[in-house]
């Protein structure tokens, strides 16, 4: 038979429970509950005895249980008054109900005191075990219940220090496009640091953003919430005011801006794809390269090495050589392109703005022959008017837009092309990338992420209107060089994150980065 101080303790749990104390730490609580029936009882008999002094005598079994003190106090015990033909209420009440509720409501102030809170969200530690995709949380009894107040506030980790480097990799081979050369390629890398984490950030540019960074931006970037990444963006960018945003002045803000997405992920132990939010799982991807200092047989091989060996199904090779002077040389390397990859790949072409507007029209109807189905940037990008005229008459789709560095830029070229183009080395990283993203879907078009795959998969992930990203050789050769953590593109797709590595998942190596750091103050040229 359960004793009334066992019910006591259940009926008391069942009741508070939730609350994130210990029990032991809301005695008042408990001494409430049990005085409550009492309380009720004793009002009640003084109504019930106003009544009862006034009827007749009752058949009724003395005893008369109240049904709210079942267990909790003892009922009145009516008594016949000699003589008078009526009876009285004898106020016996339980002693036990009433000294322990009198004893433990003198504990309710002492339990709200000093009762420590023992319920707390804690946030994970970036560097400890498994890959739990929330932050723990611990109560006592109903986590779900967790009242707002009894979160234990957290310190917001901070951006402690950037550190910059200039990087030179020599290029396998002579490189060039319609309107460039470059036998090396200048990488400028971020670390961004909070306590012992880091994250990184790069952009391929000119070395001189590397004192963009630590001269106008640094300032605005160390000591702020290592969470508030648009935040700081947006400080950067107002930071710029007077020294440019466009051009040098960009990369550098991208830079830093990539570093602090993947510092943020990996506080939070998280693929920066998961943090910012799926839309898919894979990123398609099309194989670029194709210079048009290449021969036939280098052609080939790294043709064959995406359609063949990693099974990409859609290739970009570089036309309008020398500023759209050898345009016979360019409709042979399309004709030997479609030849090489069969006529089921994709068949893109890049001029790099090389042509004039007519030129390109021109050269565009004879594309047809070749099925090639993408015509990146015919003209000029600053040509607005050119762009409209080739994608009016082209039946391959026009794209531009590489060389945007503010939403207005991509704003007055969305009606203009069928595919917007976006680099988030350039146009404010990660943070910007995402809104340019956004501006195409309203003007309902695609966006493509151009070279720097490594930068774009995961944000690429995110957006429901990803055409594609740029497998571009240079870079990819360079990535997979400085980074452990790279990505396969084999089937034509990525899959960042997949396997739950925090951030963007690229660590530099160690021997690489003091192999490849600049040391001297010459600069080689850069290619895009």
């Amino acid at each position: 038979m359960t004793s009334p101080h066992g019910r006591l303790q259940r009926e008391a749990r069942a009741c508070f429970g939730h609350i994130d104390r210990p029990l032991t730490a809301y005695p008042g609580l408990i001494g409430v509950y049990a005085a409550a029936p009492a309380i009720r009882a004793a009002v009640q008999a003084t109504h019930q005895f106003g009544r009862l002094i006034t009827r007749a005598p009752s058949t009724n079994p003395r005893r008369a249980p109240f049904p709210h003190s079942q267990g909790m106090c003892a009922p009145l015990e009516l008594e016949e008054v000699r003589g008078t033909g009526t009876r009285r209420a004898i106020g016996k009440w339980d002693s036990w109900s009433i000294c322990t509720g009198l004893w433990i409501a003198t504990g309710y102030t002492a339990g709200l005191l000093f009762a420590p809170r023992t319920s707390r969200i804690a946030p994970r530690h970036p560097g400890g075990p498994g890959r739990s995709r929330l932050p723990a949380v611990r109560t006592n009894d109903h986590p779900a219940l967790l009242r707002r107040d009894a979160v234990t506030s957290w310190p917001t980790p901070t951006v402690d220090n950037l550190q910059v480097w200039v990087l030179d990799f020599p290029t396998d081979a002579p490189e060039a496009d319609g309107t460039a050369t470059w036998t090396s390629t200048t990488m400028v890398l971020v670390q961004a640091q909070s306590t012992t984490t880091h994250g990184y950030g790069w952009t391929y540019g000119a070395a001189a953003c590397a004192s963009v960074i630590t001269d106008l931006l640094a300032d605005h970037v160390i000591g702020r919430s290592a969470f508030d990444v648009p935040g700081t963006n947006e400080a950067m960018h107002r930071a710029l005011r007077n020294a440019g945003r466009p051009g040098i002045g960009g990369y550098a803000l991208s830079a830093v801006d990539i570093a602090l997405w993947d510092l943020k992920a990996k506080l939070l132990d998280l693929p920066l794809a998961d943090l910012l939010g799926r839309v898919q799982d894979g990123v398609p991807v099309y194989g670029s390269g194709g210079f048009t200092t290449y021969d036939s047989q280098q052609l080939e091989k790294q043709l064959r090495g995406w359609t063949k060996q990693s099974a990409i199904p859609r290739v970009k090779i570089k036309i309008g050589e020398e500023w759209g002077s050898r345009e016979d040389r360019d409709l042979t390397r399309i004709r030997e392109t479609r030849q090489i990859i069969g006529p089921d790949a994709e068949l893109y072409v890049d001029a790099n703005g090389a042509y004039t507007a007519k030129q390109a029209i021109r050269l565009a109807k004879t594309f047809q022959e070749f099925d090639v189905r993408w015509f990146e940037e015919p003209v000029s990008s600053d040509d607005l008017t050119g762009l409209a005229r080739v994608r009016a008459a082209s039946a391959a789709d026009v794209a531009a837009g590489e060389y945007g560095f503010t939403l207005p830029y991509f704003a007055a070229m969305a009606p203009t092309v069928d595919c917007l183009q976006a680099d988030a080395t350039r146009c404010g990283g990660i943070t910007v990338w995402l809104r340019a993203a956004a501006l195409a879907q309203s003007h309902g078009l695609d966006l493509s992420g151009h070279c720097a795959p490594h930068v774009h998969a995961h944000a690429a992930a995110t957006i429901p209107n990803l055409r594609h990203l740029e497998w571009f050789h240079d870079h990819v050769r360079i990535e997979n060089l400085l980074f452990d953590g790279t990505l396969d593109p084999t089937g034509g797709e990525l899959c960042p994150g997949a396997d739950g590595a925090p951030g963007h998942s690229m660590t530099p190596r160690y021997d690489v980065l003091v192999r490849h750091t600049r040391t001297s103050g010459a600069e080689p040229a850069s290619g895009p």
